[in-house]
């Protein structure tokens, strides 16, 4: 969730005292608010309220972590979007300060946003206000949405007016339509349609609405005056955005604009079934239960599949007590309501697919929760049913508490541990460790650190305490090299010092603490090898020159510490069958081991592989294993990035074998005779395959 982006347009209308105009064109505009194509509601209201805030320090505040890459190796680069310096410490003042406000004002949308879908609970099941309660607890302990509702972000408004706007079209339906209820119903329309633009799909929603209603009255005469008037209000309260965009953008709905400003979004491919089933669907059923940071947080497959499970069980068990209850729940004409509740979800289920036909990445759930009621209900439904209606403060307390448990659980144990933060020593730690005192240019100095050597022979802890140097230094990449006394290099590590925290923004007056794995290749003679660093401005910038007591080392490398194994590391894998393939990117294959000697049709065939990085692998690859016939002719395969996707091959260190297992369904009509395994990589997006530079498959790919 891009909450900075956000906020620099609250800040924008704070400090301009008006909106942003976009780029666009040749109006000569810089591209300062990036979210400033969107409905201003949220930001005017947001800005009204910190406008007694002083935020001229935003740029000391919203510094963005320089190695964050969405989609690609957070671990490596770091899970946060901005560096977290003790600014943000208490007490909060400035910018800091404004933010936590802002975040409070979008928390009271969020609890309006549940009074409504409880309200709208309340008027779809009068005589159950338990499972009402029991209903919107399914959606108040939603981790997603709980942290849509506490980050900067316009989404808690949208559901707030959205979802007040589905109740009260729906109250209309037990009490006179007046015209006091249309002005109540034009300023929500309007204001969800000055919020964003799905909240459009509310006047759709509106307009069924009507019509049900005139309908049940069997006259229009008495519903078409006031809902002009409801429409015309909101267009009075909105309108001008839409007029505004069309003055400077040449359309109201500003698209054209947006798809200049955000191309690298906008996508480039036709939207087919099935990007539309493995791209947005699944992206939807992820996001749903839990998603954080940049939407780049998402729960493992088996927790957020099982929740669905759960959900699509109680949904199941609704609807048959709906159908064995119809009269309880669909009496007196409730059957309307239930109606307008699911065509305000099916309407913004429907906007937001033709969002995502144009937008690549946009399967995110929270778009559906301000039409979430309908949902959130048939679960309060199917969660009492399990136990016949019965004991129903019971049932709603268990649910809400169990509901509460896991909106806890997800971010302490998935999110949390993800955002530490930078570990600092002590002058103590450093006078006990092994001086090195080596600086980078005017940067940096790694002034000590210590190789303590683990449970198995080969393997160490680095520890390495730096310290900055004052002044403004480059955001720092560290290259660590393993070499013998003749300069032969056996292992090559690269990271950056601490991942979630660039040396850009480093304390002079502070020591920070890098710990680093060091695998010894397996086969390595027993000796005194040496640890080099080196430090270059970015991952592909120029080299720091190092010094040591003010001398120039000379070359790009300075020494660390010394290892000294004193015995050889064993070359310990259990490979049935043992290789000596060295593929591209520094990956050796060293063997492989199958399940079992002889494989009938229909059968699962598992062949682990044991892969040794030799240096820092920074593209995705992808596995195959192909069974190929006499002919070379494909029979079957299985595509996986190593684990089934649990270990990718940007996290593998340096020399530490991995061992991977691939399961290769055998056609179940595959006729007798013998089979050739075909094993390789290839990066992914690219599908590019590594070579194999050396061993048996020499020049090829495979």
């Amino acid at each position: 969730m891009d909450e900075g982006a956000h906020f620099k347009y609250v800040w924008y209308v704070k400090e301009q005292r008006a909106l942003p105009v976009q780029p666009w064109q040749d109006n000569g505009r810089p591209f300062i608010v990036r979210m400033g194509h969107h409905p201003p509601l949220y930001y005017v209201l947001s800005a009204i309220g910190i406008a007694w805030v002083d935020t001229s320090d935003i740029s000391e505040v919203l510094i963005p972590n320089p190695h964050f890459e969405w989609g690609r190796d957070h671990p490596r680069n770091g899970w946060n979007v901005y560096l977290h310096t003790e600014a943000e410490s208490w007490p909060w003042r400035g910018t800091v300060l404004a933010m936590h406000v802002v975040r409070v004002l979008t928390l009271m949308m969020g609890a309006v946003a549940l009074w409504a879908v409880y309200r709208t609970g309340r008027l779809l099941l009068p005589d159950m206000p338990w499972v009402a309660v029991t209903g919107m607890a399914w959606l108040a302990f939603n981790p997603s949405f709980i942290f849509m509702s506490s980050a900067i972000h316009h989404d808690a408004l949208v559901a707030a007016l959205f979802a007040t706007g589905l109740w009260w079209l729906l109250r209309l339906f037990v009490r006179p339509f007046s015209t006091r209820e249309a002005v109540v119903g034009g300023l929500l329309l309007g204001g969800v349609m000055l919020t964003k633009l799905s909240g459009l799909g509310l006047a759709i929603v509106y307009g069924v609405g009507f019509l049900l209603i005139a309908l049940r009255k069997r006259s229009l005469r008495d519903v078409l005056p006031l809902a002009g008037v409801t429409y015309g209000l909101a267009f009075l309260v909105s309108g001008w955005w839409y007029v505004r965009n069309w003055i400077l953008y040449g359309d109201p709905l500003g698209w054209a604009m947006f798809k200049s400003t955000h191309w690298h979004v906008v996508r480039q491919t036709p939207f087919t079934w099935d990007i539309f089933v493995h791209e947005f669907l699944y992206q939807v059923a992820q996001t749903f239960w839990g998603a954080f940071g940049f939407m780049h947080i998402t729960l493992p497959t088996t927790v957020w599949v099982n929740f669905w499970k759960v959900v699509v069980a109680l949904i199941g068990i609704a609807l048959v007590a709906m159908g064995i209850w119809r009269k309880r729940f669909f009496g007196e004409g409730r059957w309307a309501l239930w109606v307008l509740a699911l065509c305000g979800f099916i309407v913004l289920f429907a906007s937001f697919v033709r969002y995502a036909v144009s937008v690549g990445g946009a399967g995110h759930a929270r778009y559906l929760f301000p039409a979430a009621a309908v949902l959130v209900m048939m679960l309060g439904i199917g969660s009492h049913a399990l136990v016949g209606f019965r004991l129903r403060p019971l049932v709603t307390g268990l649910v809400s508490l169990g509901l509460a448990s896991y909106a806890v659980f997800i971010p302490q144990h998935f999110v949390i541990p993800l955002y530490p933060r930078p570990e600092t020593a002590a002058e103590e730690s450093v006078e006990a460790a092994r001086r090195i005192d080596v600086c980078f240019a005017d940067a940096v100095c790694v002034r000590a650190g210590t190789l303590t050597p683990g449970d198995e022979i080969g393997t160490y802890l680095l520890t390495l305490y730096w310290q900055a140097l004052p002044g403004d230094r480059p955001d720092l990449y560290a290259h660590l090299r393993l070499r013998d006394s003749d300069g032969t290099v056996l292992l090559q590590d690269e990271f950056w010092p601490i991942p979630s925290f660039s040396t850009v923004a480093w304390d002079p007056g502070q020591i920070y603490v890098t710990r680093r794995p060091v695998q010894v290749p397996p086969g390595t003679p027993a000796g005194t090898y040496v640890l080099d660093l080196s430090l270059t401005e970015g991952q592909e910038g120029a080299p720091l020159p190092p010094r040591k007591a003010g001398t120039e080392q000379g070359g790009e490398f300075a020494p660390l510490l010394d290892l000294t194994l004193d015995q050889a590391v064993p070359l310990a894998i259990e490979a049935d069958v043992r290789r000596a393939d060295e593929l591209e990117q520094g990956v050796r294959l060293l063997g492989y081991s199958l399940d079992k000697e002889t494989y009938h049709p229909g059968d699962t065939l598992r062949i682990t592989l044991y892969w040794q990085p030799t240096q820092t692998i920074q593209p995705n690859l992808v596995v195959f294993v192909h069974v190929l016939d006499g002919q070379g002719n494909l029979v079957t395969q299985h595509d996986s990035a190593p684990r089934e996707g649990e270990y990718p091959t940007p996290f593998w260190q340096p020399g530490i074998v991995v061992d991977d297992t691939h399961p290769v369904p055998l056609p179940p009509d595959m006729p007798p005779g013998e089979y050739v395994l075909s094993v390789g990589m290839y990066d992914w997006p690219g599908l590019q395959r590594l070579r194999v530079v050396s061993g048996p498959a020499a020049g090829g790919d495979h």
